[in-house]
């Protein structure tokens, strides 16, 4: 999202046609906006803030940038997650190949991801005994990709809803997404 720079003028004159508690700079620019449109019947459509745009629905074969990303709500399989992350999301999906008859070495060599069957917890990898498994750790972005290339090698059900952080690095700053795999 560009920055712009106004007037301390103009920006008194933004707040006192701001709707307290409610409007930000950008709401009331937007309204000004809308406003002349309809006046004039121009057409050119202004872009929507990504913080007040309904979720836009990504191809989860191949996702936006996920850096600065939190998950919203996500399930596996029909069974909604509790603890939100892209590693928890990834972990669930390796479980429900697993439960297709996957384990051990086979479950490993399906993986496109560092892992092995003994117990091994250096060089950030993690033991989970449930899967009999040590994994290495996974930036989100890769998390993701893992996750998406199973479920749908797998046809695991998988929902994702998310977001990201208001920081100028992320790819929709605010915005909203979501990702599904049926």
């Amino acid at each position: 999202m560009p920055t712009i720079r106004i007037s301390d003028g103009t920006f008194r004159a933004l707040q006192e046609m701001a709707e307290p508690l409610v409007d930000t700079p950008g709401s009331v620019i937007d309204r000004l906006v809308r406003e002349h449109r309809e006046r004039t019947g121009a057409t050119v459509e202004p872009e929507q803030d990504p913080r007040t745009a309904p979720a836009r629905a990504f191809d989860p074969a191949s996702p936006p940038g996920l850096t600065h990303t939190m998950i919203d709500k996500a399930s596996v399989d029909g069974k909604p997650l509790e603890r939100l992350r892209w590693a928890n999301v990834l972990l669930h999906v390796i479980k429900a190949v697993g439960a297709r008859g996957y384990s051990g070495q086979a479950l490993v060599d399906s993986l496109n991801i560092n892992a092995r069957t003994d117990v091994f917890e250096e060089r950030g990898y993690k033991h989970y005994p449930e899967l009999g498994l040590s994994i290495q750790g996974q930036a989100a972005q890769d998390a993701w990709r893992e996750t998406a290339r199973l479920a749908l090698q797998h046809s695991i059900p998988l929902e994702i809803a998310f977001h990201w952080r208001d920081k100028p690095a992320a790819d929709y700053p605010g915005g909203k997404g979501t990702m599904t795999v049926t």
